[in-house]
């Protein structure tokens, strides 16, 4: 339990760290340099579902023995999907009227939830538990 408490902590802090980038990336694009939101905001994700990979791998799921391969091409598919989910309701936001940090924040918010579970059950996921997962099983 106190391994998971650790990931999911580590997890969120990295998240945190990411997504605090990405809205700085955003803000400046859109109120320094007058670009349209809803064009910066892929590129923006795109950046920091790579920043968040190498940071996740090299810390949260660090034990985990994986090829670089087979981790990256499923955490790009998870987070190819939830960037997609998570660009769609910025999107909705944004033209409902929220202002474009409500909108990145209530978004990110959603798809960060997501990311986890499946990162830890499936991307980082090894085909051998750890003493303490296997304790845990069943």
């Amino acid at each position: 339990m106190r391994r998971h408490l650790h990931r999911l902590m580590s997890f969120a802090a990295i998240g945190g760290f990411v997504f605090l980038l990405n809205i700085a990336v955003v803000q400046l694009f859109v109120t320094v340099l007058d670009f349209n939101p809803i064009v910066v905001y892929p590129f923006a994700l795109a950046a920091g579902i790579t920043v968040d990979y190498l940071l996740n791998r090299a810390i949260t799921w660090s034990d985990r023995t994986l090829g670089l391969r087979r981790s990256a091409s499923r955490y790009a598919i998870l987070h190819i999907a939830t960037a997609g989910i998570e660009y769609g309701l910025f999107a909705v936001f944004v033209h409902l009227g929220l202002i474009v940090l409500v909108a990145q924040i209530a978004a990110g918010s959603v798809s960060g939830s997501i990311n986890y579970l499946v990162t830890h059950t499936w991307a980082f996921a090894t085909d051998e538990l750890t003493p303490e997962e296997a304790a845990n099983v069943g």
